[in-house]
C-alpha cells in the first residue's frame, strides 16, 4: 500500500484538497501559531500541519473548486470572534497570492468510455 501511494504521488502532478486541509495549509503558511487561533482548524496541531506540508510538497499544483473555496470562506469566518476577521483576510491575501484560475468546461472534466 505504501508503494503503491509512494508512486501514484511521483507520477501525479496535481492534488485536490479539501476546505478544512485548505484553511489548515494556508494558516500554516501564513503563521503556524495562527491555527490554534482559527475555529476550524484549532483541532489540528503543528505537527499535523508540517505532515500536510510534507505532502503537498511532493506535488506540483494544488487545485480547488469553486465549492471548495466557499467552504474555505464559510470555515474561514467566526462570527463570535472579530479579531479573527484580521486572519481571515490575513489568509484571504495569502490565497490571492498563490491562486492561479483556470477554467475548465465540464465535458473534459467527465470521462465517458
Amino acid at each position: 500500500m505504501v508503494n503503491s501511494l509512494k508512486k501514484f504521488i511521483k507520477t501525479t502532478n496535481k492534488i485536490i484538497v479539501d476546505s478544512n486541509l485548505f484553511l489548515l495549509y494556508l494558516a500554516g503558511l501564513h503563521d503556524i501559531n495562527t491555527i490554534k487561533k482559527i475555529k476550524s482548524t484549532k483541532i489540528f496541531s503543528k505537527k499535523e500541519f508540517k505532515i500536510l506540508q510534507c505532502i503537498l510538497n511532493n506535488y506540483k499544483e494544488i487545485t480547488t473548486t469553486l465549492h471548495i473555496l466557499t467552504e474555505f470562506s464559510n470555515l474561514n469566518k467566526d462570527k463570535y470572534n472579530k479579531k479573527n476577521d484580521f486572519y481571515r483576510k490575513e489568509l484571504f491575501g495569502v490565497l490571492q497570492l498563490l491562486l492561479e484560475e483556470e477554467y475548465l468546461h465540464k465535458n473534459s472534466l467527465i470521462f465517458l468510455n
